[in-house]
């Protein structure tokens, strides 16, 4: 199951919208590895490393989301010392 959900976290941060199908690939797979198991899901994981190894990379929506989460992090904090005041 561990794999499984690095390969969730992969498909998001490194992949992203270059390929949004391999956010439902790697979804599938971790629902696969959670009805059967080991070593029955082992052939999935396999596939979906190798989708995920093919296919192409973008990380740009993971940092854009950080900035925006910067952005808001900072304005909340001006926005409590002008209350402050």
């Amino acid at each position: 199951m561990y794999i499984a959900r690095r390969l969730v976290r992969c498909s998001t941060e490194d992949i992203g919208l270059a390929d949004p199908q391999a956010l439902i690939v790697t979804t599938s797979c971790f629902q696969i590895c959670k009805e059967l198991g080991a070593p029955l899901c082992f052939n999935t994981l396999a596939q979906t490393v190798v989708y995920l190894a093919l296919t192409s990379k973008s990380n740009e929506l993971y940092l854009a989301y950080g900035r925006v989460a910067d952005i808001i992090h900072e304005s909340g904090r001006s926005e409590e010392r002008r209350v402050g005041k």
